[in-house]
């Protein structure tokens, strides 16, 4: 089932600067737990807080 979304939403970011300052800190705390390998990352926004569903290694894209 789709539902038409209204334009002015469409143009409104979702996370403020300071979610995504803190999502990127994330993101870099969980590459830097293993030794810096790039990792696909899956969170959660609950309550205001960034939960870690999963991560696993980054596949298919060669880092060197």
């Amino acid at each position: 089932m789709q539902e038409p979304t209204d334009p002015a939403l469409r143009q409104r970011l979702t996370l403020t600067d300071r979610q995504l300052k803190e999502l990127s800190a994330l993101g870099m705390s969980v590459t830097n737990y293993y030794n810096g390998v790039p990792q696909d990352v899956e969170w959660a926004l609950s309550g205001g807080r960034f939960q870690l569903l999963q991560s696993r290694p980054v596949t298919g894209v060669d880092f060197l």
